[in-house]
């Protein structure tokens, strides 16, 4: 292995030799190499890389780099023009469901840019030829089963990675060793591309094709409890996504409750007592409810509830300001819901990044008021929608010819 990933995390603007031996005082400075050991060791023993501080104002200005300008994408590398490559998008089974929906949905948006693009797994042999290979949530495809082979052998130094972790959790800390080595990586989130890019590697903001959706659930879903706690005219398999006025909720939200969530729904709690709601929260991460049967079906579920719903609560987990590109487009736009959200998240593209309506905690309850009752809110609410169905489709001429400029690059690109 050579020391391009070493160069890379060096590179990363929040990772620092000093902090690094700060954080690990069991390490002897005059022995250790710090970018070294956090690469070859750190990283995979679960050691703390870098402070929290310095991954909070790289990402700050990595959010004004984005609302600034829209990033270029590199080409480095001049290629024939119509040789892009076939893709092999590859994830683990045993990956969270929404990671498994993301590459069955990343596959989609490949074939809909012109990429030949076919979905695998783990039980592929990393030996084949899978033209170029894109390995989806890293972090968990190269550590369990039969992922541990392909850990075993040079498949990353020919792949492309695309990154599901949040860079301020810790599955990202065991995603970066395998992003490092490879040729290049994709993500939703703009901030990690920003930041990506500046590492020296070949980073691309990937747009997820998100059609509107008039179908959620499978049969068996209907007798989910709590599909069943749901309004009676939400209790079915298909319908019109666009009737907007007619949704029997007023406001959804679905997802893990936090600390942070939770203080925000107490104080929101006045407000939306008013309103018919759908309120479900995961406690600690693990759903209450039987976890093998929940963990495969809670992306259609929260598809089925927000696409009964007029406006879906986005809220971040903690104060870091990190916005969940995928699960808003994929889940919530493409259910036709309006997002309403306590962050503001940065976007190049000023038509997305509008799709997302936000303000401070304190007045989420207001502009849910102003969305839903006010005359100047409905009429901006339809303008969202409206926009939503024309952009979130398919990836435009644009993007499609970027995303492939970006794969006939990555061939010859340099990996670890």
């Amino acid at each position: 292995m050579s020391d391009i990933p070493i160069g890379r995390l060096l590179a990363l603007p929040f990772f620092d030799a000093r902090d690094y031996l700060a954080l690990n005082p069991d390490l002897d400075p005059g022995r250790v190499d710090p970018a070294d050991h956090a690469f070859r060791h750190g990283l995979t023993e679960g050691r703390p890389i870098f402070r929290r501080q310095s991954l909070a104002g790289a990402w700050g200005r990595a959010s004004l780099d984005v609302t600034a300008h829209a990033p270029a994408v590199p080409q480095a590398v001049e290629a024939d023009p119509d040789a892009c490559p076939r893709v092999s998008v590859f994830v683990s089974t045993a990956s969270d469901p929404v990671e498994v929906a993301l590459a069955a949905d990343l596959t989609e948006s490949l074939a809909l840019a012109g990429v030949t693009a076919v979905l695998k797994d783990q039980s592929e042999s990393p030996e084949a030829d899978h033209g170029l290979p894109i390995v989806v949530a890293p972090h968990s495809f190269f550590h369990a089963g039969k992922g541990l082979l392909w850990a075993g052998t040079d498949a990353i130094e020919r792949s492309l990675t695309f990154n599901t972790a949040p860079m301020h959790r810790r599955s990202f800390t065991l995603a970066l060793p395998w992003i490092l080595r490879s040729r290049g990586v994709m993500d939703v989130s703009p901030e990690a591309v920003q930041i990506f890019r500046s590492s020296g590697l070949h980073a691309f903001l990937m747009r997820i094709a998100a059609p509107l959706r008039n179908r959620w659930l499978e049969a068996s879903d209907l007798s989910h409890p709590l599909i069943q706690s749901l309004p009676q005219a939400a209790r079915r398999l298909d319908f019109d996504a666009r009737a907007w006025d007619e949704r029997p909720i007023d406001v959804a939200f679905f997802d893990v409750l936090t600390t942070r969530r939770g203080s925000i729904l107490r104080r929101q709690a006045p407000a939306l007592a008013a309103r018919p709601c759908f309120l479900y929260t995961a406690q600690g991460g693990r759903d209450l409810l039987d976890e093998r049967v929940e963990r495969r079906s809670h992306h259609r579920l929260s598809g089925h509830v927000s696409a009964h719903a007029k406006v879906t609560l986005h809220l971040s987990e903690d104060e870091f300001p990190y916005f969940d590109w995928y699960r808003c487009m994929a889940r919530t736009v493409a259910s036709g819901s309006i997002v309403v959200s306590d962050i503001r998240p940065a976007h190049p593209d000023p038509e997305i990044a509008d799709l997302v309506f936000h303000d401070d905690e304190r007045h989420l309850g207001e502009m849910i008021r102003w969305l839903l009752d006010d005359e100047d809110g409905r009429r901006f609410a339809s303008t969202a929608r409206e926009t939503a169905a024309r952009t979130i489709v398919r990836p435009d001429t644009d993007h499609s010819e970027s995303l492939q400029r970006y794969l006939r690059a990555a061939v010859r690109s340099t990996s670890a």
